[in-house]
């Protein structure tokens, strides 16, 4: 009897850790694929912006006289084109239907809008021989 009961304790030990680690791999396979899902989600949302950027670039040559890109398909600048029509400058952020503007792009568009903006053309001069900047 004594073997009996020792093989079934056996059993139910390996029973029980069959199923808790089940769990911990299911659990784990569970967060692999919210990662994944995240990551696909990140890279179609990065695409979809990429091309917004692009075709809403193309959509505004006709109507400035000067437009000029001043970051490139990024998320790193605050404001992607600066458009000039007569003697009007438009500072342009490119965004999807519904989208946000981050902290620095209404803090921009505040000032802006307020007035408070004072814009100056500043020429820099870099002399790559003698390793200066300057402003002239």
């Amino acid at each position: 009897m004594l073997i009996l009961e020792l093989f079934l304790f056996i059993i139910f030990v390996l029973i029980v850790a069959i199923i808790v680690l089940y769990y911990l791999y299911r659990k784990e396979h569970i967060l692999r694929i919210k990662k994944s899902k995240l990551a696909w989600q990140m890279g179609t949302n990065q695409a979809k912006g990429n091309i917004t950027q692009v075709a809403g670039t193309f959509g505004l040559l006709a109507e400035y006289d000067y437009l000029y890109t001043l970051s490139a398909v990024s998320s790193q600048g605050i404001v992607d084109l600066i458009g000039i029509k007569g003697d009007h400058l438009d500072f342009i952020e490119i965004k999807s239907p519904n989208a946000p503007l981050t902290a620095h792009e209404k803090y921009l568009k505040d000032i802006i809008e307020s007035g408070d903006l004072k814009v100056s053309y500043k020429i820099v001069e870099v002399d790559l021989s003698k390793f200066t900047i300057k402003v002239r």
